[in-house]
């Protein structure tokens, strides 16, 4: 089982009472941080051949506001990051219209090839 944790806390999302809310796809389903219960953790189950999984959330703040703000924690099982995933990618309105025209992407491991993630260790 490959695990992805993402923990998305913005000054906005962040509140001891209302966790964030994500759409969920695909094997990915919530659970606990082993090491921070407090932490906002989605994990997917990519064992299976073609599988994914993916959490979506729309935040329509300004890129800016993420800074220090937006972080992914992963455990891989016996996997490895190979073909850029694990992955944060935001969506980005461009223009200011308030339609999606971009893209901002985040990769886990070395370039170009985003391998050699440590292994059953978070």
């Amino acid at each position: 089982m490959a695990l992805l944790g993402v923990i998305a806390l913005t000054p906005i999302v962040a509140s001891a009472t209302s966790p964030p809310v994500f759409t969920l796809g695909g094997t990915a389903f919530r659970t606990v941080d082993p090491t921070n219960a407090a932490n906002f953790v989605i994990s997917m189950d990519t064992a299976a051949p073609g599988s994914f999984g993916f959490a979506t959330r729309s935040m329509n703040v300004p890129i800016s506001s993420l800074t220090s703000f937006l972080s992914v924690d992963y455990y891989l099982a016996a996997r490895d990051c190979g073909g850029g995933s694990p992955r944060i990618s935001l969506s980005v309105d461009v223009t200011g219209d308030g339609i999606r025209d971009g893209a901002a992407f985040g990769y886990v491991g070395t370039s170009p090839s985003f391998t050699g993630c440590a292994v059953n260790a978070w």
